[in-house]
């Protein structure tokens, strides 16, 4: 499956949870939707001056102007967020049964997300240690017929 094939396949599956999918059907998406995480994480590294540091008017006026880029952007990620999480969820729970897992395994990632990030009050510590689970995971190859259905296309 080809680039705009598999983001079409990830919205037309938008609330299906049973069935397969490739890795590249998996990685293909992932990479449509990069620029999105990427932008969101921006306004995080970006150092908003004090109303009291800014001295001039035309400053203010430019201060201003800049805090409503910024807060746009965080709106824009927070609604994207929301929008690309069932179908993702969905994406990563057919990409676990293809390679021979439950969805269950998605519920117990998130399950330990939660209460790690209630135990030490940020996911910082956690986030690593599921991400690099979920991405060795999701490079396993597909093999052949198995309890969740046939071989995911190519």
């Amino acid at each position: 499956m080809g680039p705009w094939q598999s983001f079409v396949s990830y919205w037309k599956n938008y609330f299906n949870f049973k069935g397969r999918s490739s890795r590249a059907d998996y990685w293909w998406v992932q990479l449509w939707l990069a620029p999105h995480i990427i932008i969101s994480q921006l306004p995080r590294f970006i150092k908003i001056p004090s109303a009291s540091t800014v001295q001039a008017e035309n400053a203010n006026l430019t201060f201003g102007i800049f805090l409503i880029f910024v807060y746009s952007i965080l709106l824009l990620n927070a609604v994207l967020t929301y929008v690309f999480l069932i179908p993702s969820m969905s994406l990563t729970s057919r990409r676990l049964h293809d390679i021979g897992l439950t969805a269950w395994w998605y519920v117990l990632g998130t399950i330990t997300l939660i209460f790690f990030s209630f135990i030490f009050h940020s996911l910082r510590q956690v986030v690593p240690f599921w991400a690099l689970i979920f991405i060795v995971l999701s490079l396993f190859p597909s093999r052949g017929p198995n309890k969740f259905g046939e071989k995911a296309d190519v």
